[in-house]
């Protein structure tokens, strides 16, 4: 919901620029495909969670914005 409304605080130009933006770093090579356990997948959730941060949003999980899980 407070994504929802600092986002709506943005013109359609700012947001399409933000989204775009956060699309293209995701996408990029240095992400590589981003696959959960990967050093990449831990580098984006690391980012995700910086934006979270910028944003203002609360942290919840047990590592601040992220949730530790373990993959069989």
């Amino acid at each position: 919901m407070i994504v929802l409304c600092l986002l709506a605080a943005l013109s359609p130009q700012e947001l399409q620029d933000r989204l775009k933006a956060t699309v293209t770093h995701l996408a990029s090579d240095e992400m590589k495909g981003r696959r959960a356990g990967s050093p990449e997948g831990e580098k984006a959730a690391r980012w995700m969670a910086a934006e979270f941060g910028k944003i203002g949003l609360r942290k919840a999980g047990s590592d601040g914005y992220l949730q530790p899980f373990r993959m069989r």
